[in-house]
Order: C-alpha cells, then structure tokens, then sequence
C-alpha cells in the first residue's frame, strides 16, 4: 500500500462530515450550532410572552427589531441581532460591555443556526473598514432615494434596487480605528425586517438563565419547555477559562512538591490544587452537557495529575509533620538535660 493510500484510509476514519450550521464546540472549538439572541431578564420573559409586539399570542414569542447603536449615521435599517458565538463564550460581552454588564445580561434565546437561515433568512454580519463601509452606506442611500440610477433598464434597475436593500442592513464598520477594535468578535448576524422576529416556542432550543429562574420561563413555555436546553452561560465559561489557565500549569512539567518542606505553603498548594480540581471536573460536566457522548479524555488526564499531585503534597506534609515531631521531641530531651536540676 502506498502513502496516499495510506493517508486516505487515515484520513477517511478521521474526517468530519456534519453540515457546516450543525457544527459543534465539541468538532471545532469556535463553532456553534446556534444562533443566541442575548437581553436581560425583564426583555426575555417580555419575548416569550410575545408582549414586545404589543399582544400575546399563544405559544408564540417575539423579538423587536432596532437599529444597532454604533451604527454610522447613513445606516437606518431595523434588524434583529443574534451571536453565533459558542455558548460557553457568551459571557465575554458582559465583560466587554458596561451596558451589558449593567444590564446583567446573562440572559438569551437560542435557535438553530440552520433553520435560522432555512425559514428566516437570517444572514451573518459583513464587516467592512471605515472609508469601504462610508462609501457603501453613501451609495445604498442615494439608490434608496432615487438619486443615482443603476441601469437604463427598469426591470434591471428594480432589482438592482432591492439587491442593495437587502444587503445594506448587513454592512457595518470594523472600526479598525477605535482602541477596542470593533465588534468583530461578537460575531454577530441579522434578521433584517422592521417588524422584528415572530418565532413558535418549538423553534426554541436554548434558553440562558440563571438555574433558579428556570421554573419562572417553564411555566411561560409549558409543555414546549420539556424541549428546550437551559443553561447558565457565564458559568460555562468561567469554567472554560478556568481550566485554559489551570492546563499551563502543568505545562512546564511537574510541580516542585518534594522540594518544599515549609508546612504552611504545602497546606496552600493542598488548596489551590483543591479548586483546581473543582474548577476542571466543572468544565468536564459542562462539556458533557454539550455532548453526553463526549470523550474528555484531556481533562480526565488532568483531573489525574491533580489528584497526584494532591496525594504527594499530603505525604510531603505528614513527612514534614514527622520530621518537626522528631525536632521538638530532640529540643525538649536537649533541653531536660540542659536544665535538669
């Protein structure tokens, strides 16, 4: 068998298969197969209950369109944003965001990216530097308002029309410019209509929140909650970032245990080994909780190497023990025959 032979057949039990809108953390860290509408507690039991729209319909949810607020003064289209950010990185536009923060927006409502784009037409952001994206917005006002024609066909200028009504809602600035750089990483993508989003509570796949407000939304989606994954998205990824942090220190080899013999930073190696082993069996079950079938044979490893290395610092400390019992058991002999009368 030849080489290529070779690697095809490795290749054919290694590849990865699934539709790009099904793909998962799990097969490429920074995929999701969701697409989340991030608020805040008040606004997501305000969707849900369709009461953004004015009136509630049964079993039917609403999302309000607007205009995003960085936008540039030619943009004036509404649209509904969503992130395709995976869901244990959602807690970062908290962290990055003061209004966010301050609406404690650990609330959102998922759905599948690949119905999203089916029955919607939910599309992603396109990003564009500052003087392109200026341009643009110029060009796509001036069509709107009928100052500059496309073609002398009117049929082909018609269509020309509307291919840029529907594509400017989905331009907007990098801000290449400013300290932070933009909004590139929220990842953001759009339902363009000024009437907002209309959704069936069975279109809802996931639903962020803290585990205590859970039973509230239930009762707001009744049997359809049964279908619905909840999850607490700022512990997620707490836990992700926690277990990045705790993997480089085991990076560089092995900790240094049997080379100290101070009693008092032993017991404080014994505690910091101890949250880093609650913080890497937390990651492990939020891993699982994407994937009950998920192998987590990497942190299993890592959960191991903790566990030794919490079982030697506590035989380097029954060790010192010992030996200080053997010194102040010397002392007080030398000192009995120092001062013996």
């Amino acid at each position: 068998m030849n080489d290529d032979k070779k690697i095809s057949l490795k290749w054919a039990k290694e590849k990865n298969t699934t539709p790009t809108f099904e793909l998962t953390p799990i097969e490429k860290p920074d995929m999701s197969p969701y697409l989340i509408h991030l608020t805040e507690k008040g606004s997501l039991l305000g969707i849900l209950k369709g009461s953004n729209q004015g009136s509630s319909i049964s079993n039917r949810g609403h999302l309000n369109a607007s205009i995003p607020i960085y936008a540039t003064p030619q943009f004036h289209s509404p649209v509904v944003c969503f992130t395709e950010s995976p869901i244990f990185a959602l807690d970062f536009f908290r962290k990055r965001s003061l209004k966010r923060f301050t609406q404690d927006q650990r609330y959102g409502i998922g759905f599948s990216k690949a119905k999203m784009i089916r029955d919607y037409g939910v599309r992603p952001v396109v990003y564009l530097d500052k003087t392109t994206n200026s341009k643009f917005q110029i060009i796509c006002s001036k069509i709107e308002l009928q100052e500059c024609k496309l073609s002398d066909d009117a049929g082909q200028n018609k269509s020309l029309l509307n291919f840029f009504k529907e594509l400017k809602p989905l331009i907007f600035p990098m801000f290449e410019e400013t300290p932070l750089q933009g909004f590139m990483w929220e990842r953001e993508w759009r339902y363009p209509n000024a009437s907002g989003l209309s959704f069936h509570y069975e279109t809802i796949e996931i639903i962020c929140c803290p585990a205590d407000e859970k039973q509230e939304i239930m009762q707001v989606l009744g049997d359809n909650a049964t279908k619905v994954t909840f999850i607490e998205n700022w512990r997620e990824y707490n836990e992700l970032t926690g277990y990045l942090k705790n993997k480089d220190i085991i990076k560089n080899g092995d900790m240094l245990i049997e080379n100290e013999y101070d009693i008092g930073i032993l017991m404080q190696m014994q505690f910091e080994i101890f949250e880093k082993l609650n913080t890497l069996q937390n990651y492990k079950n939020a891993l699982k909780h994407i994937d009950p079938n998920l192998h987590t044979a990497q942190v299993d490893d890592l959960l191991d190497k903790f566990m030794m290395y919490d079982y030697r610092v506590q035989l380097q400390i029954e060790m010192c023990e010992g030996y200080e019992q053997i010194k102040f058991e010397e002392m007080q002999q030398a000192y009995l025959r120092e001062y013996r009368f």
